[in-house]
């Protein structure tokens, strides 16, 4: 048997392999970004922050809302006469959990240039995040040690 004959099955083969590869590149483009799902603006629903000693402060969330960009997103809340708006730089880390840092504040002016990451999960027009502050050990009994909140994709004003 020739050596191409033995080669046959092998050819065979890469070219399979080449259309497959040629396939899934041409697919990349229809495929969503992780980020894509995040884009817009979404308002929230409920905000739990969760203590060191374990008691939760819920609340409606409905001044909150969030505008995710492509790199960007703007977190606007008016809780009081002042809205508090602050602007962060993010991008998706791994399936699920992005890495924000603060650009500029209004209010939490300390935090500028902080990274925190947040892990998120979109199910339909409902956004959950989770975000876990940075305190020390061991915490403070009133020390945020984790906030949740759910919200609603909303149309961007």
């Amino acid at each position: 048997m020739s050596a191409a004959r033995l080669l046959l099955p092998v050819v065979r083969v890469l070219r399979v392999l080449h259309v497959v590869a040629l396939l899934a590149v041409l697919a990349l483009p229809a495929m969503a970004e992780p980020q894509d799902e995040l884009l817009g603006c979404w308002r929230a629903t409920r905000i739990t922050q969760v203590f060191a000693d374990g008691s939760k402060s819920v609340s409606a969330g409905s001044q909150c809302t969030l505008q995710f960009k492509r790199d960007e997103f703007v977190s606007t809340c008016a809780f009081s006469q002042r809205p508090t708006v602050t602007t962060y730089r993010y991008n998706i880390t791994r399936d699920g959990v992005y890495s924000a840092t603060m650009l500029t504040s209004t209010a939490s002016t300390q935090l500028i240039g902080t990274t925190r990451d947040y892990e998120f999960k979109i199910s339909g027009d409902t956004l959950a995040i989770t975000s876990r502050p940075k305190v020390t050990t061991p915490a403070p009994a009133n020390a945020t040690v984790h906030v949740d909140s759910e919200s609603s994709k909303v149309a961007c004003d």
